[in-house]
């Protein structure tokens, strides 16, 4: 089917055998919506300062995708080290790499649905798709409340995958706790049913910026009421002081009155 083709279809008929992954004529809805919001809002915190670009189900073109489009379409897509001027950003709709000029975003996420979760992680499909394209590491998560893969994955909801220079996909191996560890974002990824928590090296949350500043908030109110207990405390010190010396001042005028009448 050519593209002139495909401009002629009926409205909503989609043939299903034109593309290779077929959600990527869907929507995400539910829970999918609900963890990729999430992780764009940390990943924007997190690069707040380089202001790498954070996407979501933009239109990827790209010369090995095998349909007549070439367009594949990420939840997610990290453009980590590709400088793209914020005031650029808005207006990008999609990603041509066909020609060889652009560098593909080093990271990909998906979030399955029950209808899509099979693409995401197939070997023959995304995991192999995403090396070839020149993603360095790619993850998939289920977020749904009855997960998907449960039987196929062992029960886990985090897959993923690293890349070498050929595009030759290698699972990563998730640790003891079912972390796992992310070279491109130099962090972790933890599953945490609806959401895919992010943790910098340390295993400390990286959070949106709204949950870092309600914590500089609480900080900050933590701060002020140790410094007002610090100041009543010292005032109630400087009190006792005070009233210990006009104590000791009587007495010793007293001592004095007595010596006098002596």
């Amino acid at each position: 089917m050519s593209l002139s083709d495909l401009k002629r279809v009926e409205p909503g008929l989609v043939y299903r055998d034109e593309y290779l992954v077929e959600e990527d004529q869907m929507g995400d809805g539910g829970p999918q919506d609900w963890l990729l919001r999430y992780l764009v809002r940390v990943l924007e915190w997190l690069y707040h300062n380089e202001q790498w670009m954070i996407t979501i189900n933009r239109n990827f073109y790209h010369q090995i995708i095998e349909n007549s489009e070439k367009l594949i379409v990420p939840d997610i897509a990290v453009f980590k080290g590709i400088d793209i001027p914020t005031g650029e950003q808005p207006y990008i709709t999609s990603w041509d790499m066909r020609s060889g000029e652009k560098k593909c975003p080093p990271l990909i996420i998906e979030a399955s649905s029950p209808g899509t979760y099979q693409s995401d992680i197939d070997a023959d499909k995304k995991p192999r798709i995403y090396g070839l394209m020149g993603v360095k590491e790619y993850f998939a998560y289920d977020p749904n409340k009855q997960p998907v893969w449960a039987r196929r994955a062992g029960g886990t909801r985090l897959l993923g995958w690293r890349y070498n220079e050929k595009g030759q996909p290698t699972p990563i191996k998730a640790d003891a706790e079912g972390w796992m560890w992310s070279e491109v974002l130099e962090g972790w990824l933890k599953p945490d049913e609806l959401y895919l928590r992010m943790y910098n090296r340390n295993k400390e949350l990286l959070l949106t910026k709204d949950q870092f500043d309600e914590q500089a908030l609480k900080i900050e109110e933590k701060a002020r009421r140790n410094a007002e207990e610090r100041i009543q405390t010292e005032i109630k010190a400087r009190q006792e002081v005070e009233q210990k010396l006009a104590e000791l001042q009587r007495e010793l005028e007293e001592l004095r009155r007595l010596q006098g009448h002596e």
